[in-house]
Formats: structure tokens, sequence, C-alpha cells
């Protein structure tokens, strides 16, 4: 999946990214319908400002300006979004994580297949919802005071 970014006829980007303050407002209007149309839905707002920040986090982190977006599997995005929670939350990731409703990385699997039903983010034909399951345990990738190297 990558950020449903595109470029203008004048080169310039289309959409803006989904954590700037105009994308993030259309998020959170979309999270209000979801939770409107979907009551037990159990992610927070922060939930999926969490993965879109995340989204950012890994452009910004592995890959140039000058590139197109570059296609994260469902494994690559749950483990960029591991060190994510570690880097902004530390010792305090997996109790974060779990007030957005986020237990498992399945749980980031809902919420970007949610985020691709709303037009924020995109995936290609091959992707599956699956390929979040069971990619790391939330109890041993947040465990404090060491928080171990994932693949």
């Amino acid at each position: 999946m990558s950020d449903d970014e595109e470029e203008d006829e004048d080169g310039g980007e289309g959409e803006e990214e989904s954590s700037s303050p105009r994308g993030m407002e259309a998020v959170r209007r979309f999270v209000r319908d979801c939770h409107r149309d979907n009551p037990s839905l159990p992610y927070t707002e922060g939930a999926f400002a969490f993965v879109c920040a995340g989204m950012d986090y890994a452009r910004n982190q592995f890959q140039r300006r000058d590139e197109p977006p570059r296609h994260l599997t469902g494994a690559e995005f749950s483990n960029i979004l591991a060190d994510f929670a570690r880097d902004n939350f530390g010792p305090l990731a997996a109790f974060v994580l779990r007030r957005y409703g986020i237990r498992t990385t399945r749980d980031f699997g809902e919420i970007v297949y949610l985020l691709i039903d709303g037009g924020f983010f995109s995936c290609t034909a091959e992707d599956r919802i699956e390929d979040f399951d069971d990619v790391y345990d939330f109890e041993t990738a947040f465990r404090w005071p060491q928080f171990p190297t994932l693949p």
C-alpha cells in the first residue's frame, strides 16, 4: 500500500499528505462516518491518525522526495509502524496502541483497508489484508526495557 498521492498536470502533488492539517480533517470526517456506519468499530480517531502519520514516516525515512511512492507490503508497514510507535511513545507504545484499539498487526491492516476504501491509501491487486496477520506479537515487540530488533 502507499499514500494515494498523484501529480497534477503541472507536476505538483495532487493530494495532500494524509497527516497534513487539511488531510487530517478529511480523515477525521471519514472516521466519524465509519463510526456512524459501524458503531462497534474498535479504532479511535487516534488510531487512524497514527497509521496515516506512520505512512508519512515511512515515506520520509525510506524514500527520496523525487521518487514516486514506494509500495509497502503489509509486513513491511507493520514493522515500520512498530518502529514509529517505539520512536514516538517509547515504553508506553503498547499502552497507547491499546488505547487506540490496536492490539495486533491485523488491526493495522483493518485500519489500512478502511483508509484504502476511503481513498486515502492505495493497494495493488496482490495485496491482501491477511498480509498483516501475525507479523509480530505485540507483547514481544513492545516489551520494555529492551525492544527487539524486528526483521
